[in-house]
């Protein structure tokens, strides 16, 4: 044989890449059942100009701040002017319960965590806030 025969004659053997793609793009298929989208709804405050444009203003703005020790300020904003410091979750559920009562139709409080604090207590404080508001927004950035 002549050497342009010799350079030109090879077996191209694609069949442990075709396997190892047929194994990927199963396991890619059976994985995809397990894997679950968590959802956060949260809002994010708007502040000073953008808050005075919002059609249909409240009554009240209330806003409470997580605190690093993990105690609570509740501020009424509005019609309405108080600070109360409150100790446990329990106490702001009952704090929150009683400016529900009397302002009614304010759904939205605006919660204002210390950038020091783990997202898991920030999440805890936004469920505790959820049982008597139903919109949770984030502020304080």
């Amino acid at each position: 044989m002549s050497r342009e025969k010799k350079s030109g004659m090879f077996e191209l053997n694609i069949v442990p890449i075709i396997d190892c793609l047929t194994i990927l793009v199963t396991f890619m298929l059976a994985s995809g059942v397990f894997v679950s989208i968590g959802l956060l709804d949260v809002g994010v405050s708007a502040s000073g100009a953008a808050l005075a444009s919002v059609d249909g203003d409240p009554p009240i703005d209330i806003q409470v701040e997580l605190r690093p020790d993990k105690t609570f300020t509740l501020k009424v904003n509005g019609k309405e002017h108080r600070e109360v410091s409150i100790p446990s979750v329990e106490a702001l559920n009952a704090e929150l319960k009683s400016v529900q009562v009397r302002w009614a139709s304010v759904k939205a409080v605006t919660l204002i965590p210390n950038k020091q604090l783990p997202f898991q207590v920030v999440v805890k404080g936004m469920e505790t806030i959820r049982k008597t508001h139903p919109e949770v927004m984030l502020g304080g950035f």
